[in-house]
């Protein structure tokens, strides 16, 4: 439920169902992932990076797969830099470029706080869409100069 309530935007009610999951499942890694994101979302850093460490713990003990480690790690990242701290970097129509295929490449911003149809509703949106200049639409999952920079002139 408290999933399903963070995919509607309530986080408040999100946040309550959340707490009552991790309170009585102390090894529930994915409701602190989500409380840590909601925390994230709203801008209460410390709450975020408590639920978040917890729940990376929680998955690097169990030895858990790998996409849902790296998953939860990057969402450690993010908001240990400050990624949730602020709104997007670049406008829509802003000139960017993107690490992808292990280079980057160049695109536009068309689109914030994107979501593909298939994505479980506890993976946050991704700041960015952007098409590149080839007409490929891709995402940035993380607003930081590690995945989407401004375009060199």
């Amino acid at each position: 439920l408290g999933v399903v309530l963070f995919t509607l935007g309530r986080f408040e009610e999100a946040g309550v169902e959340l707490r009552r999951a991790i309170k009585q499942d102390a090894e529930d890694a994915k409701a602190r992932y989500v409380m840590g994101s909601i925390c994230a979302l709203v801008q209460n850093r410390d709450d975020a990076l408590e639920y978040l460490e917890q729940a990376v713990s929680l998955v690097e003990e169990r030895g858990s797969d790998a996409v849902v480690y790296a998953d939860y790690t990057a969402m450690l990242h993010s908001v240990e830099e400050g990624a949730f701290d602020r709104e997007p970097r670049f406008q829509l129509g802003c000139r960017v470029e993107c690490s992808c295929d292990g280079g980057w490449k160049r695109g536009k911003v068309v689109d914030h706080w994107y979501r593909e149809t298939d994505w479980p509703p506890e993976k946050p949106s991704a700041p960015y869409q952007i098409e590149l200049d080839r007409g490929q639409l891709i995402f940035a999952a993380y607003d930081d100069d590690r995945q989407i920079r401004r375009a060199a002139r």
